[in-house]
């Protein structure tokens, strides 16, 4: 199979306003019936070309890179209005243009526009408004250009000061950031010492050290997750109702304040179900339903924005009825859940989906759908390598239900590959933990060999002992979050519904909203 090239790729990403937009723009071209063969083509079949043999396009080359070149145009085109990032690119092409032209007056007029669409948080592109005034007084050269640049050269070292700030904040997030999406949790001394550590740098030790509203909100969001990850929630609850401070005040007029407050309030009702503060945490998720975020705020939200809270609110909403054992609720919502996908125009990113892909999964596993099981879990597994690199987590467990729901089928002779492959790709990713080990373990010298649960009734006793003496290290224990692998040691023990023995354990009854 010929590698995916950028063409290919650049068009598979188009929503399908995008792609409407561009298909009529390049139609309306001169001279451009190759470029739109090309561009239907592609369009309609994508990978499933298997290369570009079967288009009837003369210097196939040359109109691969026009038609990629285009396409990026048009993109600027189609999005000029909804994003500041192109008008200030726009209007920078313009100054440039007229200062070329000596006409220093429009020069004035665009820089004072130019003010306006930077007048944000945004440190560099502020930076880069008090270059281009520099530039427009050493141009006009007279008294007052000189008291202006004055004013200018002192805000520039102002700038350059919080944003030499910002980057080091920012440094330390993307470590952060990186470590949570690959690994999920804390699950050895070496991830708890990561974490104590970064607490520990000297940029978190006050935050006056903060010297920007972007600063203060890294400063808050890296270390509430610190103390989240280390189960330190009251020291949690209190960044996150600081970094609520900054956002609340623009939730009406900012529609990135809005959503970010919207995932405050995400991570606050999560911190509280760990507090086991269920009906605060069970109140608080609803505030972040789209309808209600929509009724609080007077903005009109992007579609995309709209797709992420929904997405947040349900994956949130799964975890509570899936932790508290309503697996009836969880059953009843997981159409609703994809209905809301399928709303989206394209695919939507896999950090959103994975989650709630296995949640699916393992509330049908605990039901006995095991062929719904498959189902999501084989979704999870269609995601590229590069996609699957984040959220390692997620992928890993899915990799071991896979396993034991190939075992529930009933699969004859059920592949030493399956687990070898797992166990490969545990090991591969640093993933091997004593939970992991024990049931990979466990299914590859006693369930293959004995399928049987009656057979296998004295190391069903002995697997359930170890795992429990496992779960008195509170970092291997958190590995029952995503499967509780003592309740199903007991439905093979016992006989019972693995479903029922879950209830038994963490039924906690709630509401049900769709």
């Amino acid at each position: 199979m010929k590698k995916t090239d950028e063409l290919t790729k650049l068009i598979a990403s188009l929503s399908k306003s995008e792609k409407r937009y561009i298909s009529l723009a390049i139609k309306q071209q001169k001279s451009s019936k190759a470029h739109h063969q090309l561009f239907q083509a592609l369009e309609r079949n994508g990978d499933a070309l298997g290369g570009y043999d079967k288009i009837p396009v003369n210097h196939l080359p040359v109109v691969k890179n026009y038609l990629y070149n285009s396409i990026l145009k048009n993109l600027r085109n189609f999005h000029s209005e909804s994003n500041a990032h192109v008008r200030i690119g726009e209007t920078l092409i313009d100054i440039d243009i007229l200062q070329r032209k000596k006409l220093t007056d429009q020069v004035r007029k665009r820089l004072d526009k130019l003010k306006k669409l930077v007048e944000s948080e945004n440190l560099e592109l502020q930076l880069l408004y008090y270059m281009l005034e520099r530039h427009l007084a050493g141009l006009l050269f007279n008294d007052t250009s000189e008291n202006n640049l004055s004013q200018v050269h002192k805000k520039q070292r102002e700038l350059i000061k919080q944003i030499d700030n910002l980057y080091e904040y920012n440094e330390l997030n993307d470590r952060l950031r990186y470590f949570l999406e690959k690994k999920g949790e804390i699950r050895s001394k070496a991830d708890e010492k990561f974490i104590r550590d970064m607490i520990a740098e000297s940029l978190f030790t006050n935050v006056k050290k903060a010297l920007s509203r972007k600063a203060k909100i890294n400063y808050h969001a890296t270390l509430g997750m610190c103390y989240y990850l280390l189960a330190d929630y009251k020291n949690a609850l209190l960044q996150l109702d600081e970094e609520a401070e900054i956002y609340a005040p623009n939730m009406d007029t900012n529609e990135r304040d809005l959503f970010f407050y919207t995932i405050i309030l995400n991570n606050k009702a999560g911190i509280l179900w760990g507090l086991k503060k269920y009906t605060e945490a069970f109140n608080t998720v609803k505030k972040i339903s789209p309808q209600i975020i929509l009724k609080s705020s007077k903005l009109k939200l992007s579609a995309l924005s709209f797709l992420k809270i929904e997405l947040m609110f349900y994956e949130k909403l799964f975890f509570f009825y899936t932790d508290a054992a309503n697996y009836e609720h969880c059953i009843k919502l997981i159409p609703v859940i994809e209905e809301k996908i399928k709303g989206y125009d394209k695919r939507p990113p896999q950090i959103y989906v994975h989650p709630l892909n296995y949640s699916f999964a393992y509330v049908n596993f605990a039901a006995g759908n095991y062929k719904q099981t498959l189902r999501y879990l084989e979704r999870i597994f269609s995601y590229s390598k590069e996609d699957l690199e984040m959220r390692q987590d997620i992928y890993c467990f899915a990799k071991i239900l896979y396993v034991l729901v190939h075992y529930e089928l009933g699969t004859e002779d059920l592949p030493n590959y399956l687990i070898r492959s797992t166990h490969r790709f545990l090991s591969g990713k640093e993933r091997i933990y004593k939970v992991e080990e024990t049931i990979l373990a466990f299914i590859k010298n006693k369930l293959l060999k004995y399928p049987s649960a009656k057979l296998l009734s004295d190391d069903l006793r002995i697997l359930k002992e170890k795992l429990e003496l496992i779960t008195l290290d509170p970092k291997e224990k958190k590995a029952f979050q995503y499967f509780d692998f003592i309740a199903w040691v007991d439905s093979k023990m016992t006989g019972k519904p693995f479903i029922d023995l879950l209830k038994k354990k963490r039924y906690h009854p709630l509401p049900f909203i769709d």
